[in-house]
């Protein structure tokens, strides 16, 4: 081994997932404690899917943008319930083959 750690490995990490699982029950007992931190959180995850849909238009991921877009029908669906019928159309169903 040449003592080089690549992106993968840091990813299928065994640590890090328990690093996760163990962030992702502070933040839950947090967000039930206080509404504000539910703000925050709520904020912070809608930031992410832009983050990922904007890489997804940069790299040309159709994979990434297409589950971005889904995650942004529960953003959308609070905000302009209509609009849903409007993205559901544009996903594939789930038994479609995404090139």
């Amino acid at each position: 081994m040449s003592g080089k750690v690549t992106m993968q490995d840091v990813e299928s990490s065994e640590m890090l997932k328990s690093l996760q699982v163990r962030l992702k029950s502070l933040a839950d007992a947090a967000e039930s404690e206080s509404s504000t931190t539910k703000l925050w959180l709520t904020y912070m995850h809608v930031i992410d899917i832009m983050r990922d849909f904007i890489r997804s238009e940069r790299t040309g991921d159709w994979r990434l943008h297409l589950s971005t877009m889904q995650e942004n029908v529960a953003i959308h669906a609070g905000v302009r319930p209509e609009s849903i019928h409007e993205v559901a159309t544009y996903l594939p169903a789930e038994d479609d083959e995404v090139a």
